[in-house]
């Protein structure tokens, strides 16, 4: 039978030393409800369990509870002025990053230039130029800011991804933080490495688009040399609604659709999906649909769009009776 815990070791993170000083055994720290993730700090084995997840959407929000479960117990190892940083400042303040990343649970953790950055099994450790304006908190955890973490994640992302991330920073909806401000922080960085990547994501930001897949189709678009298209417009025909649509190029009566892994497992869904595409093209505006396939090689969907822009350059008019409201 496990000897109890100390009430103040329940449901926290604690160190051996702590641990020794109440009196608890070196066997007794080895017990199956406690898990060790860093050298020499315990946790309730709980907090790191891994939970059955399906959904993309389950699976983000399970990481983001892991990472706060492990930077909470590192606390009781952060170095003097340190902070959690890179990837994990990003997912502390639920800034949306590839699925690649969900299966590192390493801690990113910054120290000023001069201190020892940490070097030991479950951190990452990095020496970081700052003020302690780029510095807050998330859930009592010492963490980058909304801006600093964005700039910070330059040397991470490409530019389809750090678009991605800054539209969820700046939606109309809930806005956390605004271009201006991620500019400033931009313009401020301490060092000059992948300005090039933060400035052209700068341009790029649209406060309409609903998910990182979105933002990262719209992205591939214009760096291929595409206009720019109207981002989540809903359409409406002699006044009628007709629906809201992901991307619009009105100009040349052409939809972009970004097809999610719902719409197939759905049958409803497939079948309303279908019904919304014969809609459209009864009001003369064509759709194309993409899928993560085409996010990860966009080439035939470009020139498939090039193609129709070409066809409507040759004489078809818009329609007057479409129009578009946000």
């Amino acid at each position: 039978m496990l000897t109890p815990l100390p009430d103040r070791f329940v449901n926290r993170a604690f160190t051996v030393t702590e641990a020794a000083e109440a009196g608890l055994s070196p066997r007794r720290l080895r017990a199956s409800d406690l898990a060790m993730p860093f050298p020499h700090v315990r946790v309730p084995s709980s907090w790191l369990a891994q939970s059955a997840t399906t959904t993309v959407a389950e699976k983000v929000t399970a990481k983001r509870r892991r990472v706060v479960a492990f930077a909470r117990a590192y606390l009781t190892r952060m170095p003097k002025n340190g902070v959690c940083s890179g990837m994990t400042a990003a997912y502390l303040h639920s800034i949306p990053l590839p699925l690649r990343f969900l299966d590192d649970d390493r801690l990113d953790v910054s120290v000023p230039y001069g201190a020892r950055a940490p070097q030991h099994r479950g951190v990452v450790g990095h020496c970081i130029s700052g003020t302690r304006g780029d510095i807050t908190d998330v859930d009592g955890i010492p963490v980058t800011t909304l801006e600093r973490t964005w700039c910070d994640l330059a040397a991470v992302l490409d530019v389809p991804d750090l678009v991605a991330a800054g539209d969820a920073l700046i939606h109309h909806s809930s806005p956390r933080s605004t271009t201006r401000a991620l500019a400033e922080a931009a313009g401020q960085y301490p060092t000059t490495r992948w300005r090039a990547r933060r400035s052209e994501a700068l341009t790029l930001f649209n406060d309409r688009a609903e998910s990182p897949r979105e933002s990262r189709l719209r992205v591939h678009l214009v760096r291929a040399g595409l206009p720019m298209p109207a981002v989540n417009p809903t359409v409406f025909y002699n006044g009628a609604f007709m629906g809201r649509v992901d991307m619009l190029y009105l100009e040349w009566a052409l939809i972009i659709e970004y097809e999610g892994e719902q719409h197939l497992a759905d049958v409803r869904q497939w079948r309303k999906d279908i019904d919304r595409v014969n809609d459209f093209a009864d009001i003369g505006l064509r759709t194309i649909r993409a899928t993560a396939a085409d996010d990860r090689d966009p080439a035939v969907l470009i020139e498939r769009i090039r193609a129709h822009i070409a066809t409507r350059e040759r004489g078809v008019a818009r329609d007057p009776a479409l129009t578009l409201r946000w």
